[in-house]
């Protein structure tokens, strides 16, 4: 085999490796919300703590350009950024805390011990922080990408971190009734 050949294998296993994490850390992020929605704690929607109003209305299109910008990234990542050393270590750290986030909010609504609030900031932060670290990478990282691939990846991007890092990190947190 030549070392073209087995660069061009290497990076098919990474791009495997990388759907594989979305797909089973997609489907852990979807069977949470799936399975807790419909938990006796979500009375007179617990999960919205103190956004109200204007911010609901504001979380609710932020949720859908973050779940738009998701599916754009993951693509322009996993064919122009793949060789990345972070780059599954990223996905990782997206996916797998999203997952437990609305778990440990509805302990905590609960039963409310600063243990599950420290706990509960900490899974936020981490995808904070994760979701900033594929901004830069994109922003970052040369490729081949046309300049409009880029820049729409880049769009999407900032649209996911902006709900992951902003809203949900640090707004939400803010308006949760502690």
């Amino acid at each position: 085999m030549t070392t073209l050949d087995s660069t061009s294998e290497s990076r098919r296993g990474r791009r495997q490796a990388l759907l594989l994490l979305n797909v089973i850390g997609g489907i852990a992020v979807l069977a949470s919300y799936v399975l807790w929605l419909g938990h006796p704690s979500n009375r007179a929607g617990a999960l919205w703590g103190g956004v109200t109003g204007g911010w609901q209305y504001l979380y609710s299109i932020s949720m859908v350009a973050a779940a738009a910008g998701y599916l754009v990234l993951f693509p322009y990542l996993a064919r122009y950024v793949i060789d990345h050393e972070w780059l599954h270590t990223l996905f990782a750290l997206v996916l797998f805390p999203s997952a437990l986030w609305m778990p440990l909010t509805f302990e905590y609504v609960d039963g409310p011990t600063t243990g599950l609030w420290i706990a509960l900031r900490c899974d936020l932060l981490t995808v904070a922080t994760a979701s900033v670290a594929l901004v830069m990478l994109i922003a970052r990282t040369p490729t081949s990408a046309p300049a409009r691939t880029r820049a729409l990846a880049l769009a999407g991007s900032i649209a996911f971190a902006l709900q992951t890092a902003v809203l949900d990190a640090f707004v939400w947190p803010a308006l949760f009734p502690g």
